[in-house]
């Protein structure tokens, strides 16, 4: 997996996506919005031409990386035990 800077998906990790990359981890640097995360989701995929794996940086307990619109509510109300 690898990640990259900006909003828009470098020409040469389309190539690698292209020639067989896995997947493409993606940062709150990478989007501003829940359809611009679409979008730019929709274009790794259009570049790999095959499912790819597309993960996001999430600290993971109670602390979210993203805020509330791309996660709404289905972690809230005791998914992970309180710290």
């Amino acid at each position: 997996m690898l990640g990259f800077d900006g909003d828009t998906l470098p020409a040469e990790l389309a190539g690698y996506l292209e020639r067989g990359l896995a997947g493409v981890v993606l940062y709150k640097r990478n989007f501003h919005s829940v359809e611009g995360l679409r979008e730019l989701a929709a274009k790794i995929r259009r570049a790999a031409q095959r499912p790819v794996l597309i993960g996001i940086d999430q600290e993971g307990g109670t602390r979210f990386a993203l805020p509330e619109a791309f996660y709404g509510v289905a972690f809230r109300g005791g998914a992970w035990p309180r710290t």
